[in-house]
């Protein structure tokens, strides 16, 4: 799987959130981010395969992307307490 690249995971980034705003839960959100042809869907794939042996998504983050900032991450765990 190819890393989604910094510009990937920004629009994923501003997308995901659009969608929680709008209420659409994280799995649901994700699975629509699945089906996407880019890099992004084997990336979203892959977080749900996280979330659903139980990790958090911030745990999920960190375990799937080298690429995203430290501070991202720090942010969706705090977000998560």
């Amino acid at each position: 799987m190819r890393e989604p690249s910094r510009q990937e995971l920004v629009i994923f980034s501003r997308q995901l959130g659009e969608m929680l705003r709008n209420g659409v839960n994280l799995t649901k959100s994700l699975s629509v981010f699945s089906n996407d042809p880019t890099p992004l869907g084997p990336f979203a794939k892959a977080l749900l395969a996280q979330l659903d042996r139980g990790a958090s998504f911030s745990v999920a983050l960190e375990r799937t992307s080298r690429r995203l900032p430290g501070a991202l991450v720090a942010l969706v765990r705090i977000g998560e307490q």
